[in-house]
C-alpha cells in the first residue's frame, strides 16, 4: 500500500473515532484500495457499495472491519484528537490557518474527544506537532 493510501486510510481512522466518518470517502478509499491489489473480503464489500444508499453507519461498520482485516487497531478518541491537532497546527504554523480560528478548531477538538492537551494555551502549534508526531509514531506503527 502506498504512503498517500495509508495516510487516507489513517485519517479515516481518526474519522471513525471522532464519529465524522464520511460513507463516500471510506467507499472511495475503499476502491482505491482494491486498484492497490488491496482485496480483502471487507474492502470488497465497502468498494462495491452504494454511494447513495449507504449511510454513515453501515460505512463505518464496514470499515472497522477493513481496518481488523489489515491488521490496524481503530483509533481511541485521544489518538484521533492528536491526529486532527497536528492537522491544524499544521496549517498554523505554515500561516493557512489564523491562530485564533486554529485554537477554536483545537478547543473544539478537545473538548469534543476528551483531551486537555490541546486547550488553547497548553501548546504552541510546533510542540503539537512534535507531540503528536511522538504518539502517532507509536500507534501507527
Amino acid at each position: 500500500m502506498n504512503t498517500e493510501l495509508r495516510k487516507r486510510l489513517f485519517r479515516l481512522n481518526a474519522d471513525l473515532a471522532g464519529s465524522r466518518l464520511s460513507a463516500e470517502d471510506a467507499i472511495w478509499l475503499a476502491c482505491d484500495l482494491l486498484v492497490a491489489e488491496v482485496d480483502t473480503p471487507a474492502v470488497v464489500e465497502l468498494a462495491t457499495a452504494s454511494l447513495k444508499s449507504t449511510y454513515p453507519p453501515e460505512a463505518a461498520e464496514l470499515f472497522e472491519q477493513v481496518l481488523a482485516e489489515l491488521g490496524i487497531e481503530p483509533m481511541t478518541h485521544q489518538e484521533a484528537s492528536w491526529w486532527f491537532a497536528r492537522d491544524i497546527a499544521g496549517l498554523m504554523a505554515a500561516g493557512e490557518l489564523d491562530r485564533q480560528d486554529g485554537e477554536n478548531e483545537m478547543r473544539a477538538i478537545g473538548i469534543e474527544l476528551g483531551n486537555i492537551e490541546l486547550m488553547p494555551g497548553r501548546l504552541s502549534p510546533a510542540e503539537i506537532i512534535r507531540a503528536a508526531d511522538d504518539r502517532l509514531r507509536t500507534w501507527t506503527a
